[in-house]
């Protein structure tokens, strides 16, 4: 089964609290706007939502299957919970797709660009070169990823090989180095959901550990710039209504 895992259990503090995942992108929302643009790749889409989206939504949207975690510590916490229950609904499942639920998808190429060229690696990440990213990565001559660098604990660089809000995923083994990750961090899997935000187990970090962990580093997949868009504020939002044609 080809299946696409969308994350978007956040509290969305820096938009206000309301679900970006569920945002009007011109007619539709931006989950339903992921779902047209990957429905004919995936047999199955899964929704990772926290309690609270999940009253307001839990049956808002056709073409795929939402369910409710509390919010983990961090993104790489929230999508170990979310593997966690897939787990219990997929037998065998071999390799996922995860996404964002703010991440906004100009075409389907991202997804079938990354299955294409994931080739064997056990963690592949959607990479392109941005302007002023948020994030960024070093990579050795194989692209596999070294070390990871933000931008609010660093400062801003011109240009930085950036993630695309997209990761393809060896099933057990990413249950498995997120688990050991957690533990490293001393985080508590069943955590208090109002201090999610300290002490955070950040997905972009873990590929680091990988690398300390003595496992396959994380692969970089260069797809071209400017298919994935994402937002943080209003403004951003109306900015990819614009560029989207919506």
């Amino acid at each position: 089964m080809n299946v696409l895992l969308i994350v978007a259990s956040g509290k969305s503090s820096r938009f206000g609290g309301f679900p970006k995942a569920f945002c009007d992108l011109g007619g539709k929302t931006s989950l339903a706007h992921t779902i047209e643009k990957s429905g004919e790749i995936f047999d199955k889409i899964y929704v990772g939502v926290n309690n609270q989206t999940y009253e307001k939504f839990h049956d808002s949207t056709a073409g795929c299957e939402i369910f409710a975690i509390s919010t983990g510590q961090g993104d790489a916490h929230s999508l170990l919970k979310c593997l966690d229950i897939i787990k219990a609904k997929e037998s065998g499942l071999k390799k996922i797709m995860v996404c964002w639920g703010d991440a906004v998808f100009v075409d389907s190429s991202p997804f079938l660009w990354l299955i294409k060229y994931a080739d064997t690696a056990q963690v592949a990440v959607a990479c392109a070169v941005d302007a002023h990213p948020y994030a960024w990565f070093e990579t050795d001559e194989n692209d596999r990823i070294i070390k990871s660098h933000f931008a609010r604990e660093e400062g801003n660089i011109e240009y930085g090989l950036h993630d695309q809000s997209l990761f393809l995923l060896d099933f057990e083994f990413a249950r498995q180095y997120l688990d050991e990750y957690r533990l490293a961090l001393q985080i508590p899997y069943n955590n208090d959901e109002s201090t999610a935000d300290i002490n955070e187990m950040r997905l972009l970090y873990s590929f680091e550990y990988l690398k300390k962990a003595g496992y396959e580093s994380a692969k970089c997949v260069r797809i071209p710039a400017g298919k994935v868009l994402s937002f943080n504020t209003h403004e951003e939002l109306e900015n990819i209504k614009i560029s989207i044609g919506r």
